[in-house]
């Protein structure tokens, strides 16, 4: 799906006679920082919200320049990197929709690690297929964007155990950058037009323990263009533990100057695109900025020399304006739309309990999904099939693993096409506690 228009920012202001054009540049980093800090939580542990929320929190940076005073604290966020196999599936070890919605609300970032974490590049049956790759991406970011309070995809994919076979096909999805342990893009310099390949620290405890340097990764002496990305699968929530108090010293590094700008990962790329990709066009007593259409949404700030105060009292609601000397420095809201707009435009039909189901309605059935919490009954056989007008459609007749909490899927997108169907049939077993229909909208 396309987001289809350009997202335009425009400042008009009455300029003294003989005022030239303002002299405007756009900054390399947000708040006209000069390197970048971002954190990533794989495989959506509830700990994301209990422990790492808090703790990042806990911390701050200024949305001011460095050296200009009077800059707005602001916590640290970071990004949650989950995937839709697990989310909402009543697992009190991982994450739900609630609470993906309130980190969200707290400024962090929902990641795209996959529907069911599939592929590695280790065993003779890690390998998928391009067809099972693209029925990763393709209901990841349709289910995500269901669960988001925005109704937008995650633009940020992280490689579910670093399987890279994914790369080739996460444009077609609408993911514009991607994360692994041993990427090859470690700055901003480095980082686009190719943004698929990010760098990580790896910071779980079975490996950082192991050289226990606080700062493991993290550049010492940070300079402009540095861009440093930690990542684990959860922090300590005992701030005396070892870990705990490595996380603690390393964002007290991470924060204790005034030149850094700490964001969810999908944040810092769609700034350093949106800055790429914008138009400035500038003349007395006129701004404006334009993205073109499809750009993942991003505030952006501006450096002017010699404004006057009359300009910046004319400025629009929203913006953030920081001064020193001759120099100002603008940063707008937000333009355009945060994350990526998803696949297809899909609703659930139905969710309910399973069994067989007459839909009000005929539709074009996309996909179903199934809640699994445990065992089922020896013998069992799930039998799943659409009817349609020219009779049944099977989508799935065999035995299931044990799964707690799991939400399998039996899916026709993004592979073959929508079947016009009336209804479905489904083997009921305590076992399967929920079924879901999705159809093209």
């Amino acid at each position: 799906m396309s987001d289809g228009r350009a997202a335009v920012w425009e400042w008009r202001w009455k300029p003294e006679r003989g005022e030239p054009a303002p002299k405007v540049t756009l900054c390399p980093l947000l708040y006209g920082k000069t390197w970048a800090y971002s954190v990533e939580i794989d495989d959506g542990p509830a700990s994301t919200l209990a422990v790492s929320l808090p703790l990042l929190a806990s911390f701050s940076a200024t949305d001011a320049p460095p050296g200009v005073r009077g800059g707005k604290s602001l916590p640290l966020t970071g990004g949650a990197a989950v995937f839709p196999l697990r989310l909402g599936g009543g697992n009190a070890a991982y994450l739900e929709g609630d609470d993906l919605r309130t980190l969200e609300r707290a400024g962090w970032a929902t990641l795209n690690h996959g529907y069911a974490h599939r592929g590695n590049s280790w065993e003779p049956t890690g390998a998928l297929t391009p067809a099972q790759l693209r029925e990763e991406l393709f209901w990841s970011q349709v289910v995500l964007a269901a669960e988001s309070a925005s109704g937008r995809a995650p633009a940020h994919f992280v490689y579910p155990n670093g399987y890279m076979a994914y790369q080739g096909h996460l444009k077609e999805f609408g993911l514009r950058t991607a994360s692994r342990v041993g990427g090859k893009r470690a700055s901003l310099l480095s980082v686009l037009p190719e943004p698929l390949d990010l760098d990580r620290n790896y910071l779980d405890e079975s490996v950082w323990s192991k050289s226990p340097d606080p700062l493991l990764g993290l550049p010492r002496a940070p300079r402009s263009g540095d861009w440093a990305i930690d990542f684990t699968h959860g922090m300590d929530a005992d701030p005396a533990s070892p870990n705990g108090r490595r996380w603690r010293e390393r964002l007290r590094f991470v924060t204790a100057n005034d030149d850094v700008w700490c964001a969810p990962t999908p944040v810092v790329a769609a700034y350093l695109r949106a800055r790429l990709s914008a138009r400035l066009e500038t003349e007395s007593g006129r701004l404006r900025l334009t993205l073109p259409p499809n750009e993942a949404g991003s505030r952006l700030t501006l450096c002017m020399e010699n404004v006057s105060e009359a300009a910046l009292r004319a400025l629009p609601p929203g913006c953030i304006v920081h001064r020193k000397g001759s120099s100002a420095w603008i940063t707008t809201p937000s333009l355009g739309l945060s994350g990526v707009a998803p696949p297809a435009r899909l609703e659930r039909i139905y969710r309910g309990p399973v069994g067989d189901v007459r839909f009000s309605r005929s539709a074009r059935v996309a996909g179903v999904r199934v809640l699994q919490r445990g065992e089922t009954k020896p013998g069992f056989r799930f039998a799943l099939g659409l009817q349609t007008a020219t009779g049944a459609q099977s989508l799935s007749d065999g035995s299931l693993e044990p799964g707690w909490g799991v939400w399998r899927l039996y899916s026709l997108l993004p592979n073959a096409s929508a079947a016009l169907a009336q209804g479905l049939t489904a083997t009921a077993d305590p076992a399967l506690v929920s079924l879901e229909v999705w159809a093209l909208a």
